[in-house]
């Protein structure tokens, strides 16, 4: 019994090799962050549905949720295992990794819905939070993605092919204008005046 109860401990248990190269035991829970031991944190700025606007640390290997709620703010959750759209997000800028779900499709990924509830931050980033109606309702086109500190189209959530130029005019040859008709010198009649000879007869 003490053996197979210790294979069983074992069988919960992930060796990792970390940066080290030791071998590490990490031990997987319901609530597990990530295995490897990473070091880096993270600015996560949380746009809340009524305006509000929080930034919290968190760190690479933590659930950006799990933070949220060490950080005194309630996010909407249930499964916390990706299976479920209650802690939708959408990342607006920066990148953030997630553990396998089985909610979101490649579509819905690249319009920057994410589980909150397996998301990690791989850098400073802006998520706006309570996003299940709108993912739901199958919105996949924004308009408020940030770009270098500014709000940029969502061109990556949906291809929308570029208009096609508009062909310029034809060039219509100019014709010279005719000729001005030839000048007809005016010529006077001569009239040659002839004197009426008179034969004097003597």
């Amino acid at each position: 019994l003490r053996r197979r109860s210790s294979k069983m401990r074992f069988s919960k248990m992930l060796l990792v090799l970390g940066a080290s190269q030791a071998l590490v035991v990490v031990p997987l829970g319901r609530h597990h962050h990530r295995t490897a031991p990473l070091m880096a944190t993270y600015q996560v700025t949380l746009q809340m549905p009524d305006g509000e606007t929080a930034t919290i640390p968190c760190a690479d290997d933590e659930f950006i949720l799990d933070a949220a709620e060490e950080a005194g703010f309630e996010l909407p959750s249930s499964c916390r295992s990706g299976s479920c759209t209650s802690c939708q997000g959408r990342v607006l800028a920066g990148s953030v990794s997630m553990d396998e779900q089985d909610t979101l499709e490649e579509d819905d990924i690249k319009a920057g819905y994410v589980c909150t509830c397996i998301s990690y931050p791989e850098s400073d980033v802006t998520i706006k939070t309570h996003q299940m109606d709108n993912f739901e309702a199958g919105i996949r086109v924004f308009d408020d993605l940030i770009v270098n500190g500014a709000p940029a189209l969502a061109a990556a959530a949906a291809a929308v092919p570029e208009p096609l130029p508009v062909p310029p005019p034809p060039v219509v040859a100019e014709v010279p204008p005719p000729p001005p008709p030839p000048v007809v010198a005016e010529v006077a009649p001569v009239v040659a005046e002839v004197a009426p000879v008179v034969a004097e007869v003597a």
